[in-house]
């Protein structure tokens, strides 16, 4: 299982957190929302996105997981009692249970995002997007800037948005990202560049 980008996920996890989310494969199909709260680790899915079927999994860092999961109330429990009461339409308490968990779970996705893309963009701040190459951009500078060398595979970071480049940026150790370029067809859109960093002085 690939581990989502930020916001979904937080934009730094440890080895430890990163081969757990990777062990879901096959206990979900979706990741919705992946939290940090001490030493647990919140991953919130679904089997798949056409799945009624919630759960939230929380791996401790002691060494431990716990799984709850619930099924969301489909269209046709909720059509059924109201053709039962002739229009007079009530929840039933199971039904407003598992209406409540769904708000519950809905919300601490959102909470989550919104916790992991905060802490992301203050991290990232620093790290500039520029679209001339290393070279000019040292003279603009006045500071030596080395590329830093990824795998034979990838010469360029790419990301679906910018934020996510600057995150790729970020875990390389990158100070800044040089030959920006932004890339739309018809059905995708997305941002390549170059990771720099500051020569250390000798």
């Amino acid at each position: 299982m690939n581990i989502p980008e930020v916001p979904i996920a937080p934009l730094e996890l440890d080895e430890e957190a990163k081969e757990f989310i990777i062990s879901l494969e096959g206990r979900l199909g979706t990741i919705e929302a992946i939290g940090i709260e001490g030493k647990d680790v919140f991953v919130l899915g679904r089997p798949g996105w056409v799945s009624r079927n919630f759960f939230e999994i929380v791996y401790n860092k002691d060494g431990y997981d716990r799984e709850s999961s619930f099924k969301s109330v489909g269209v046709s429990e909720i059509v059924l009692p109201i053709v039962l009461t002739l229009g007079l339409f009530q929840l039933t308490p199971w039904m407003s249970a598992r209406r409540h968990k769904e708000k519950e779970y809905r919300e601490k996705v959102e909470n989550f995002k919104a916790k992991n893309l905060a802490d992301a963009e203050a991290k990232l701040e620093h790290i500039k997007v520029y679209q001339v190459d290393a070279s000019f951009l040292e003279k603009q500078l006045g500071k030596s800037l080395e590329i830093i060398e990824l795998s034979q595979a990838e010469q360029f970071l790419e990301a679906e948005n910018i934020l996510n480049l600057r995150a790729a940026a970020y875990r390389v150790g990158a100070n800044a990202i040089t030959n920006f370029q932004e890339f739309e067809t018809r059905y995708t859109h997305w941002f390549m560049g170059t990771p720099v960093k500051f020569a250390e002085k000798r």
